[in-house]
């Protein structure tokens, strides 16, 4: 079995909905799920504390190196 790319605890935006709406966030990971048709699925929670199950290709790929950089300055 291959290993999430994120955990839990990690912070993603996420790409605009079906709508073209945007998502405003950051989202956190709060739960990894099982793999549906080889895609990892994720627990988020929303800057609104509501919670959405998301699928890998919805995560902004900016928007993750941005988060990851800003948690690599404070080590």
């Amino acid at each position: 079995m291959m290993e999430a790319e994120y955990q839990i605890g990690d912070f993603v935006d996420l790409q605009r909905n079906f709508a073209g709406a945007l998502r405003p966030g950051p989202f956190e990971i709060i739960q990894l799920l099982p793999n549906c048709n080889g895609e990892q699925h994720y627990r988020v929670r929303g800057p609104d504390d509501a919670h959405h199950v998301i699928g890998r290709c919805e995560i902004e790929e900016v928007a993750i190196v941005r988060f990851r950089r800003r948690h690599a300055e404070k080590s």
